[in-house]
């Protein structure tokens, strides 16, 4: 404290106490003088008015915990002029000092060191005894057990091993039906080359037409695909169902978290006043002792006498220090049996694993969004080829049928009746553009499934993914088991639609290669019957070099 060079006015600063930083965010100066209160900041100046009739200024210090203020400290210093004079304080003299020491449990001692000469003759210097209630001293005793738990667990290496083992569990369970349902791909994957190369081997005619066939192809690539976009949906409503699961529980475990957020920073403030608590009664414990060391020796037993009135008081304060040190340690030894510890290294691990879960959440609904927006344009495109392809398949069946009713003319007319040189030339034109076009629609046909098993397998990922991320989702007790049943249905449920979707598939591809096989087979003949036209076009023009013109309708 220091004072303006005209004795008018008063400078008070106020200085931050060594304390740690936890411990000091939560102490604030109060300065009343009269009916004014000020608030000062620590290391901040502020000024007061003197005059003679000034009453006492009272410097307090607060502690702000749980939401409530009270006060830990305070002095009282005369404002008036004279009062200030006569302890030693001139207009533009040196500064006095007033040091208020702060312990570990926030229990303050006013100290007037440079003061306390001049302040004799007006009476005692004001002290402070702070005690906390008794519920309160309780609530620090259980903290403190808590923490002796907690270091005790840190040493041994202890956990709660509950929820991994069950994590793990979940985990193996959904990596074996992983495996399982791989191998039965890959079965199937062996059984549907085998067909192919059976059908490849052994080809048979058939005597349908190759309208008929290309309707029915036509048909199959339509069910195909209403069948691939149905499956689409499906799998993004699933998914989109699954995450919003996820996102509930989640927000659930949020709120359990912010509901213990307030209790536990009480917690860590209780623990620390008890652990300067604690110090102090060790502090004053060694104190003792080493008073009853030195009034065991030789040298004290002769002075005996004149201290035995202090040593009584001092023997007194010791019991009664060993008695509450053996309180406290009754009451770490009944903490130790609870199970405080477990439900903090429990929540401690459910914060860990919602942070986990919420990334993991957020990256599979970036990933969920991504596979939509390819999925909608792949979509798109396959509905163009489909579009494309109609086109040209439309053209060349008008062009067999062209073929088809040339031929027809060709076996009804006369035996004199000869094609010329240029509508030979043009009927094989026309069936090196058809052969051409059937090749480009088959390449197409097999771009597009190529196209649709990848989106297949892509959508199988998402849904394994979806499958593990839901899998880790564990929690503790009875609801724990609960969610683990249900999971372990849903996994089964899943993987009955994998299997049903798989044999789906498999009837579908046998049915495109049935197709496929007419479609090939239509297209033989068709190539064996122009060949015996034009064979026997061949003879008649080598039989009667004059050709007759004839009409063909177009």
């Amino acid at each position: 404290m220091g004072n303006a060079p005209l004795a008018k006015m008063l400078e008070i600063r106020l200085s931050l106490p060594s304390l740690p930083p936890a411990q000091t965010t939560r102490l604030v100066p109060e300065v009343r003088a009269g009916d004014d209160t000020l608030h000062p900041k620590w290391g901040e100046t502020f000024t007061l008015r003197l005059s003679e009739e000034s009453a006492d200024v009272c410097v307090s210090i607060c502690s702000i915990l749980e939401g409530s203020k009270s006060e830990l400290g305070q002095v009282r210093l005369p404002l008036s002029v004279s009062h200030l004079e006569s302890l030693g304080m001139q207009p533009g003299g040196a500064s006095h000092t007033i040091r208020m020491a702060v312990t570990g449990t926030w229990v303050l001692a006013v100290e007037l060191r440079m003061l306390n000469d001049s302040l004799e003759s007006q009476g005692p210097s004001p002290s402070f005894q702070f005690q906390l209630p008794l519920a309160r001293r309780q609530a620090i005793s259980l903290e403190l057990q808590n923490a002796e738990l907690q270091k005790l667990a840190r040493a041994r290496g202890g956990g709660c091993p509950a929820a991994p083992m069950k994590h793990h569990m979940l985990l193996d369970r959904a990596r074996a039906a992983n495996a399982d349902l791989l191998e039965q791909k890959l079965s199937f994957e062996k059984k549907l080359e085998r067909l192919r190369n059976a059908a490849s081997l052994h080809p048979q005619p058939s005597p349908n037409r190759g309208a008929e066939d290309s309707e029915k192809i036509r048909s199959g690539l339509q069910q195909e695909l209403h069948t691939a976009l149905t499956r689409q949906r499906a799998l993004c409503e699933a998914n989109e169902a699954k995450l919003n699961d996820m996102e509930i529980q989640l927000q659930q475990v949020k709120e359990q978290q912010s509901l213990r957020a307030l209790p536990e920073a009480e917690a860590q403030a209780l623990m620390a006043i008890a652990t300067g608590r604690r110090e102090e009664l060790r502090r004053m414990c060694r104190e003792s002792e080493d008073i009853n060391a030195a009034l065991a020796a030789p040298e004290a037993s002769k002075r005996g006498i004149e201290m035995s009135a202090d040593i009584s008081a001092l023997q007194r304060q010791h019991r009664g220090q060993q008695a509450e040190l053996e309180r406290l340690r009754n009451e770490l030894a009944m903490i130790s049996q609870s199970s405080n510890y477990q439900g903090w290294q429990q929540h401690e691990e459910m914060t860990q694993q919602v942070h986990f879960l919420t990334e993991e959440l957020e990256q599979m609904r970036q990933g969920h969004q991504d596979d939509c927006v390819c999925s909608e344009s792949e979509i798109v495109e396959l509905k163009r080829q489909r579009s494309n392809t109609k086109d040209r398949l439309d053209d060349l069946v008008s062009d067999m049928k062209k073929l088809e009713a040339r031929a027809e003319m060709l076996r009804t007319q006369s035996p004199q009746a000869i094609v010329s040189e240029q509508e030979t030339s043009m009927h094989r034109e026309c069936c090196r553009t058809a052969e051409a076009e059937l090749h480009e629609l088959r390449r197409t046909e097999e771009v597009r499934q190529r196209q649709i098993h990848a989106m297949e397998q892509e959508q199988e990922k998402l849904v394994e993914q979806t499958t593990l991320a839901t899998a880790k989702v564990v929690s503790t007790g009875e609801d724990a088991q609960q969610e683990a049943k249900a999971k372990v249905a849903e996994l089964e449920q899943a993987l009955r639609h994998l299997l049903t979707s798989i044999k789906e598939k498999q009837d579908a591809a046998i049915q495109m290669r049935q197709h496929t096989q007419q479609v090939r087979k239509r297209i033989e003949t068709l190539q064996h019957t122009f060949s015996e036209l034009q064979r026997s076009l061949d003879e008649r023009v080598l039989r009667d070099p004059q050709p007759l013109k004839v009409a063909i309708a177009s």
